[in-house]
C-alpha cells in the first residue's frame, strides 16, 4: 500500500535550479531533498523513511517532553517558521530530545528547572551560539506548551546568551 500525505515543498536554488524537500507529514521531519525534475515519486527507501518517522512519532507518551516536541512539529506555528529556520532548530530539537525527551511536561511546571537549564546551557559553552539556539528552542517550545497549558511556567524564559558576535570587518 502506498504511502500517503508526504508533504512536497519545491524550492528554487540560487543557480536557479529546482530541489524539491519531502517531509513525512505537513511541518513533520524532513525526509529528503531531491534535486530537479518534476515532484518525485516515492522510492521503497524513501517510503520506508516514511513509515520510520510516522511510527516513531506515533510511539511517543504525549505527557513528556518528547510529545510536546512532536505536537509543536505538527501545529501551524512550526509550518509558519521558515524553512531554514527548522532546519536551523531541528538539531536543538534533537538534543532536547536526547537529554530531556523521557521526562513528563508536569517537571517544567518546577521553576528551579531553571537552573537545569542553565547547567544545560552552560555544559555546550564551548559552542556558544549553538548553546543559545538550544535555549532559544527550548523557550519556544516551553512557550508554545504554556499557550496550550501543557506547562504552567516557561522556565528558559530569560535565559541570558553566551555568544557575544563579533566584527567581521
Amino acid at each position: 500500500m502506498p504511502v500517503t500525505g508526504v508533504h512536497f515543498v519545491r524550492i528554487k536554488t540560487a543557480a536557479g535550479d529546482h530541489r524539491w524537500y519531502l517531509y513525512a507529514w505537513r511541518g513533520g521531519p524532513r525526509i529528503a531533498p531531491v534535486d530537479g525534475g518534476p515532484r518525485p515519486r516515492l522510492s521503497r527507501e524513501l517510503e520506508a523513511k516514511v513509515k520510520e518517522e510516522r511510527d516513531k512519532a506515533g510511539s511517543v507518551d504525549a505527557a513528556t517532553l518528547s510529545g510536546l516536541i512532536r505536537d509543536w512539529r505538527r501545529s501551524p506555528e512550526w509550518a509558519a517558521l521558515a524553512c531554514s529556520t527548522r532546519d536551523t532548530w531541528q538539531p536543538a530539537l534533537t538534543r532536547l530530545e536526547a537529554k530531556w525527551g523521557a521526562l513528563p511536561t508536569a517537571l517544567w511546571n518546577d521553576p528551579r528547572m531553571v537552573a537545569k537549564v542553565l547547567d544545560w546551557r552552560d555544559s555546550m559553552a564551548d559552542t556558544p551560539r549553538a548553546a543559545d539556539i538550544a535555549v532559544t528552542v527550548l523557550g519556544r517550545l516551553l512557550e508554545w506548551g504554556r499557550l496550550r497549558a501543557r506547562v504552567r511556567v516557561n522556565v528558559a524564559a530569560g535565559v541570558p546568551g553566551l555568544y557575544r558576535g563579533q566584527s567581521r570587518a
